[in-house]
């Protein structure tokens, strides 16, 4: 009943739209559970790489399947409610890179090898200059082989997926986003999906949330068709993520039918139109909002102008770098003014519901003193609640300090899920802060959450993070195949280790066949570090040991056959596989230059409160 009301409103819409853009509320399209809308114009994706050249890729569907054949004036494009002209339309489509994402719970074991089959169709039908990933999911995400052109390489990553566990749902869908971050052009997402959300006992498992995702997919500007197999689904959630991102969600009873939906959606990305126009807006980082009509339909998206040079935000370096190490963005604490010496006053909230946001590196204030004795009673020994965002690989250090010479109360750092990470409490003397740290390890970058209990005095405190990101990816390389950052041949990055955990990051760097790989290291640990290599086939190649602070390691390997290497930077401190410190790696074919010697990211440093 519910998927008949949404077919009846959806023509309802259509029937009060007289013309294109007629109203004030365009017509919007409505998907039905199976997902086929027979007639609708769906944006799937808005490029703006080149901007002001504003490029559309979108699906015409008639009775089902995409109509061919159209011209530019066939269609109507508005920006921010102006008609936009000249539009063009271009004959050729740009190369699409894809993400094929496969559920490999416990409950897929039956259906996977049809599954995988129909995945496999899929991948034949990409042309010699698209590419591919492969990821599966069950209870953690795993990225089953690299973007390549390789079809019989895709193709065989496919086969080796095995179906065990539970199932995160919403970790795949936001990984699938992630590693389309930095590809340019035509991409799109396919996730197959059995199920819920579901650690085993009926809560949640994923990390990240459904709003997450689609965050995400806005910025990455990707659709996300989603395939729900059987009737035990999370279909509200599959639906609205391929509604939201301008694609297509489908159901398929059994699997059976898994065939013929893979094959929709390929004819629906190669059969897109790539529809341009030149904005007449400013680059200034602005969300702008487009309605692209074609006869009684209508499909509405936004997309965000590219901000000057001077105003982009930071992404992961996919070009050679000159740089010797990773720069650390520093968010020190700011020193107090001379009319506020203890910061800016505030009050936390009662609880993590209502917790207060703060900004990293600005000093805050409680002033109990300053409050009448019965609102004093409201704040003291009582935990005041606030939250900040911090991602993979930042140090967070939670500074407070107090006028009491007796008792500096009480602090305490959680994660996303509210679990206590790490707390701190001294009598140390007036003004002498007490510092709590902990590192964000990866793939655990999220909201956190910090709460402070002053305890007979004023209290001043503050969160600041150091960025100890490595290989210039905004993130923390990680210790698995699925996290590694990409090495760029011929490139110089920085990484770092820490105390808290982080002993192994891993790099994929491209390789040919007879070809000498090498890369060099140069570490500033006391005792050295390991480089482990390790082919796409998962052949080991041995490893080196660099012997102490600053010694250049070298390693070296010839594979047979053109492909990948995971490179594995491992601590050595000479009583186990811990260290504290900073790399440099350098690493391709030919002349590889040695890396300088690097140095550590300059730590938050707790100003001084003294009046």
């Amino acid at each position: 009943m519910e998927k008949l009301m949404k077919l009846l409103f959806f023509i309802a819409l259509l029937t009060l739209s007289s013309s294109v853009f007629a109203t004030d509320m365009p017509t919007t399209r409505s998907l039905s559970g199976t997902g086929i809308a027979k007639d609708a114009v769906i944006i799937n994706q808005v490029d703006a790489s080149a901007f002001p050249k504003v490029s559309i890729f979108a699906t015409v569907l008639k009775d089902g399947e995409p109509l061919k054949g159209l011209t530019a004036e066939n269609f109507r494009v508005r920006e921010d409610e102006v008609d936009q002209e000249p539009i063009n339309v271009v004959p050729k489509l740009t190369p699409l890179s894809v993400v094929v994402a496969l559920d490999t719970s416990g409950s897929m074991k039956k259906a996977l090898p049809k599954a995988r089959e129909a995945a496999k169709r899929f991948i034949d039908t990409l042309t010699a200059e698209d590419e591919a990933l492969v990821l599966s999911f069950a209870r953690s995400v795993t990225v089953a082989s690299n973007f390549t052109k390789d079809k019989s390489q895709t193709k065989a990553s496919i086969d080796t997926t095995v179906a065990r566990g539970d199932t995160a749902l919403f970790d795949a869908l936001y990984r699938s986003v992630e590693v389309l971050k930095n590809k340019p052009g035509r991409k799109a997402v396919i996730l197959l999906g059995d199920g819920v959300d579901d650690d085993g006992y009926g809560k949640q498992l994923s990390r990240k949330s459904i709003p997450d995702v689609l965050s995400l997919a806005k910025e990455v500007n990707v659709p996300i068709f989603t395939i729900g197999l059987g009737a035990e689904i999370d279909e509200d959630n599959l639906m609205g993520v391929a509604d939201q991102t301008g694609a297509v969600y489908y159901n398929a009873p059994a699997a059976d039918e898994l065939q013929a939906l893979y094959d929709g959606i390929g004819k629906q990305l190669f059969g897109q139109y790539n529809i341009y126009y030149t904005s007449n807006l400013p680059g200034d980082g602005s969300a702008h909002r487009i309605q692209l009509g074609h006869d009684e339909q209508v499909s509405i998206k936004e997309y965000i102008s590219p901000a000057p040079a001077g105003q982009r935000k930071a992404v992961a370096a996919k070009t050679p770098s000159s740089k010797s190490i990773v720069a650390a963005a520093e968010a020190a604490p700011v020193p107090p003014s001379p009319e506020d010496p203890f910061g800016t006053p505030i009050t936390g909230g009662k609880s993590f519901a209502d917790a207060v946001q703060i900004t990293p590196g600005t000093l805050y204030h409680i002033a109990v003193a300053e409050l009448d004795e019965s609102k004093q009673e409201a704040l003291l020994d009582k935990d005041q609640f606030f939250w900040f965002d911090a991602k993979d690989g930042q140090l967070m250090q939670a500074f407070v300090s107090t006028l009491s010479e007796s008792n500096i109360g009480y602090h305490q750092l959680f994660d996303a899920g509210r679990n206590p990470l790490v707390n701190g409490q001294t009598s140390s003397g007036e003004w002498q802060p007490n510092e709590i740290s902990w590192m964000v390890p990866k793939d655990r970058g999220d909201r956190f959450y910090y709460a402070v209990k002053p305890k007979d005095s004023d209290l001043s405190f503050t969160v600041a993070l150091t960025n100890f990101f490595d290989g210039e990816s905004g993130t923390d390389a990680g210790n698995e195949e699925a996290t590694a950052v990409d090495l760029v041949p011929g490139s110089t990055i920085g990484g770092y280790f820490h105390h808290f955990g982080d002993n192994e990051d891993w790099y994929v760097i491209d390789s040919k066949a007879n070809t000498e790989t090498e890369v060099r290291v140069r570490p500033s640990i006391k005792n050295g570090v390991d480089i482990h290599l390790y082919d796409q086939n998962g052949t080991y190649h041995g490893h080196v040991h660099s012997p102490n602070d600053g010694a250049l390691t070298i390693a070296k390997v010839t594979p047979p056959e053109d492909g990948y290497l995971v490179v594995k930077i491992i601590t050595y401190d000479g009583n186990g596989l811990y260290g504290f410190g900073a790399y440099n790696l350098s690493a391709g074919s030919g002349d590889v230059k040695s890396p300088r010697q690097p140095q550590m990211p300059k730590g938050a440093q707790f100003p001084s409160l003294r009046q």
